[in-house]
Order: C-alpha cells, then sequence, then structure tokens
C-alpha cells in the first residue's frame, strides 16, 4: 500500500507540474479571460475530470498557479520588482488587462502576499484603515502594472513599491494619532447630561 501512496503522490506532483507549464505558456501568448479549462487542460494534455477533481474553475487553478508564479525579494527591493515584471511582461499583460472583477479580485490577494503588505499595515494590531490600505496598496501595484504594460515596459522606471510603502507608513501615523485624539477625548471630556426638560 505505502508504493502505491508514493506513486500517488508522484502522480499528483507531475499533474501539478503539467498544469502550471501549461497556464504559463497559455498566459505568454493569450488574454486569462479568454483561456478555458479545456484550453489549460488540452495544452497540459490532462483531463478535464483530472482538472475539476482539484480545481473548481480557472479562477481557483489561477490562485493555485499564482503561488508558483511568486517571486523572491521583490517585496523589498524596486530593482527586483521591475526586472520580474519585465522577466514576465507577456504573462503580466495578459493577466492585469481586461481582468474581470475576480481575476483582480485574485490579482489583489497576490500582490498583498508578494509585498507582504499586511505585515506593514496591520503589525500585530487591527487597524480600522486595514482594508483600505491594502486595498490602496494593491490598487497602487495592479495599476502600476497596467502603466508598465502601456508603455511596453520601459526600463527606467519609478521606485513605486517604496512610494507606496511611505505613503501607507503616513496613513498609519495619521490613523494612529485620530485613534489616540479620540481615546483622548473619551477619557478627558465628560459626557454631559441631557437637560431635562
Amino acid at each position: 500500500m505505502a508504493a502505491n501512496t508514493g506513486k500517488s503522490d508522484l502522480r499528483i506532483v507531475k499533474t501539478a507540474k503539467v498544469l502550471n507549464a501549461a497556464m504559463s505558456a497559455l498566459l505568454a501568448r493569450h488574454n486569462f479571460r479568454k483561456i478555458t479549462v479545456w484550453d489549460i487542460c488540452e495544452t497540459a494534455q490532462v483531463s478535464r475530470a483530472t482538472f475539476y477533481a482539484r480545481f473548481d474553475d480557472k479562477y481557483d487553478f489561477l490562485k493555485n498557479w499564482l503561488i508558483n508564479f511568486k517571486p523572491d525579494g521583490v517585496h523589498t527591493d524596486d530593482a527586483a520588482l521591475n526586472d520580474f515584471i519585465y522577466r514576465n511582461k507577456a504573462v503580466i499583460q495578459n493577466l492585469v488587462c481586461d481582468a474581470d472583477n475576480e481575476t483582480a479580485e485574485i490579482l489583489r490577494g497576490f500582490v498583498l502576499s508578494v509585498f507582504n503588505i499586511t505585515g506593514i499595515i496591520d503589525s500585530g494590531k487591527t487597524h480600522p484603515g486595514q482594508i483600505v490600505l491594502s486595498n490602496f496598496f494593491a490598487g497602487g501595484m495592479l495599476c502600476y502594472f497596467q502603466w508598465q504594460v502601456k508603455h511596453k515596459f520601459p526600463p527606467h522606471i519609478p521606485p513605486i513599491n517604496q512610494h507606496l510603502r511611505e505613503i501607507i507608513t503616513m496613513f498609519r501615523k495619521w490613523e494612529t494619532e485620530a485613534n489616540e485624539r479620540t481615546v483622548y477625548d473619551e477619557v478627558c471630556q465628560p459626557e454631559r447630561a441631557d437637560p431635562v426638560s
């Protein structure tokens, strides 16, 4: 029985590899919106039953594929980010251009995981503006990717990652100051009794 488990595990790994390679090949040539499960399976030479045994649909598969596409070192290094974008420009173009809402939401999550933005925003505490800040950062990065596509991936570009992080740091400072003022007002200013009529 143990030998069967090993063969089964090997098949799972091989299937994952060919599916990921198929998605990479398809995204290098086609917009994600136009890629179908049939295209992925045909390119990977995997049955649709095998695909659907692992994934709900192409969006579920995209989430998995992005885990493998995730670059190292770009979350703090703008040069590494720009190099990654340049090396993968066709794929990025086919993901971010004309993305539907579900794809955009998946990409937003991908950006937040790649740039470890929850560590910048959250820092172990729950901030009321965390959702706003994470959406701001992810939206900024996705717009940056779209800008890159529109301008045909110019070699000399601004350090966008650094600028977005500086803006988030400013927001967090303002939020902290606003929270401190609110606590001060609540503690130091007693409630006034309503006048009795």
